[in-house]
């Protein structure tokens, strides 16, 4: 599995479909087709980068991640 935003394979699960990046450090989420990244904040919360992505790449990332998960 890979980041979507870095495409670095250097990726921790930290909850149901939620994953943290250690390269460029998001945190995204993956839903069916669908991947959510966030910006973690200062004091922990989480701000959406770009909104929701879509595409070919990403629904191959979801199910590698699906796979794993």
């Amino acid at each position: 599995m890979r980041c979507p935003n870095c495409n670095c394979r250097d990726i921790g699960k930290i909850g149901t479909n939620q994953y943290y990046c250690w390269e460029c450090f998001v945190e995204f989420s993956v839903t069916g087709d669908q991947v959510k990244l966030f910006h973690v904040e200062e004091d922990g919360s989480l701000s959406m980068i770009g909104g929701e992505l879509n595409g070919e790449t990403l629904i191959v990332q979801a199910q590698e991640v699906q796979q794993i998960g």
